[in-house]
Formats: structure tokens, C-alpha cells, sequence
């Protein structure tokens, strides 16, 4: 899950210094992972669903519970900013109330949001969420996606497993 060292990230690199698609001015990147049967165990070792929290002693909150989503952006954030040779200046940051929509039993916010501004004036927007339905955007379940925006193109990771990458540029 690291995807900095995805091969993709060096081929979208090396588009954005070519300048062929002009000035990054915004980016986006996401990694949604529907895990919260990974959130609870028992000292055994057996998992537990959300549902058991609170009402089975033995379920006992792991640290994928424990730690907030928005903790999962750099996951998204190092690509982006490995691509763009930029680093952030500016970050505010929002979230779901903590109590998940579709667990109730979970005190847990299903999403978390961050926006960046950067040194050399791009606007990012990154997010995180592993409590809610995701798409699976390659066949591991996991849905990370990266979208760069520039004054003269796009270049866009697969919104599902199904789709390529893709670089827009209407001037070619």
C-alpha cells in the first residue's frame, strides 16, 4: 500500500516535468478500504464484526480502530507530492461526526478530509475512510486514486479495476 513506488507514480512524474500538461494547480488523492472486520479481535487471534463491540468482552478494539483515518493520507499524499516536487504549506482539515453512519455500535468517523495548499500554489484534497462501502479499485479491495488537474491537461488513476489510467490533453 505504500504507492509512492508504484510504477505509475514515475510515469506520472515524469509527465508533470515534461510540462505536458502545463502547471499543477489541483490535485486529489483518496484511499477508501472497507475493513472494520479488521477493527476488532480477540487475544486468540479471531476477528469479530463491528456488531460484537461493546457486547462480546473478548472483542477488543485493534489499531486499526484506534487510529483516525485522516493518519492513513500519506499513503496518497507522499505520491502526489513526489510527483508535483512540492511539499505543503497550508492544511485544514474535517471528518464525519465520530460515530460511524454504518456501525453505530463504532465510535469511528467514516470519513476524514484534509485540503492543502502547497508551496508552489496547488490545491490538494486528500481523504480517507475505511468504515463505509469503497470501490475496488484493483483486485485487492483497496481503493487508492490519484487525479492530477494542470492548466493544460489531466492525468487520472482508474476510478474501478476495470478502467486505465488516464492523461487528457485536448491540445494532442
Amino acid at each position: 500500500e505504500q504507492v509512492r513506488y508504484a510504477g505509475y507514480v514515475e510515469a506520472y512524474r515524469q509527465i508533470v516535468q515534461s510540462g505536458a500538461i502545463g502547471t499543477p494547480v489541483f490535485a486529489e488523492g483518496e484511499y477508501f478500504h472497507y475493513i472494520p472486520g479488521r477493527f476488532f479481535q480477540d487475544d486468540g487471534g479471531r476477528w469479530h464484526r463491528p456488531e460484537a463491540f461493546g457486547k462480546d468482552p473478548r472483542a477488543k478494539a485493534t489499531w486499526r480502530y484506534t487510529n483516525p483515518p485522516i493518519g492513513y493520507l500519506p499513503h496518497d499524499l507522499s505520491p502526489l507530492l513526489y510527483i508535483l516536487e512540492d511539499r505543503v504549506t497550508r492544511v485544514v482539515g474535517m471528518g464525519n461526526e465520530k460515530q460511524s453512519r454504518k456501525h453505530p455500535a463504532m465510535q469511528y468517523r467514516d470519513t476524514e478530509v484534509a485540503m492543502m495548499h502547497t508551496e508552489k500554489d496547488c490545491v490538494l484534497r486528500m481523504a480517507a475512510g475505511f468504515s463505509t462501502t469503497s470501490v475496488s479499485r484493483y483486485d485487492q479491495g483497496w481503493g487508492h486514486w490519484q487525479h492530477i488537474k494542470a492548466t493544460e491537461g489531466v492525468i487520472e488513476g482508474p476510478r474501478n479495476g476495470r478502467q486505465p489510467h488516464t492523461l487528457y490533453i485536448p491540445k494532442w
